[in-house]
């Protein structure tokens, strides 16, 4: 990130604090679901890991810290809030993968693939096939 002037703007050490305890705790979720999508009779698993890949990609995990450090500063400890603090993470990445999907989105933020490029490269690989998925098919934009 950088300021109106160019000048590299760098986030709070409690942010980044958070977000060195917050991936490895999402990534064990992930991998526990994972694990327990392979007990079921269909094949989810390309779907699965691209979401676990768009999910792991990075990011400042904000809305996780906010709760954290808003229950911190009500005085209580953050183990008890760290579980729904990463529910507020996996909340925040299904409500942005819901707007790319209702949007058809094909590029987010810095022109790194928002989720519905990232499925779509996992998914069927000829338009004709993309359509029978999307029934707009995805946009070009």
């Amino acid at each position: 990130m950088r300021s109106p002037r160019g000048a590299p703007l760098n986030p709070p050490d409690c942010i980044v604090e958070y977000a060195r305890i917050a991936e490895p705790r999402l990534r064990a979720f992930l991998d526990d679901k994972l694990r327990a999508l392979e007990a079921l009779p269909v094949a989810l698993r390309d779907v699965a890991d691209a979401l676990r890949d768009y999910l792991l990609r990075g990011g400042k995990r904000l809305r996780g810290a906010l709760l954290l450090l808003g229950h911190e500063a009500a005085g209580g400890h953050r183990e008890a809030v760290l579980d729904a603090s990463i529910g507020a993470e996996l909340l925040h990445a299904y409500l942005l993968i819901h707007d790319d999907f209702m949007d058809q989105e094909i590029i987010w933020g810095r022109a790194s693939p928002c989720s519905l490029a990232a499925f779509a490269r996992r998914g069927p690989t000829s338009s004709s096939e993309r359509r029978r998925r999307w029934p707009r098919g995805p946009s070009s934009r």
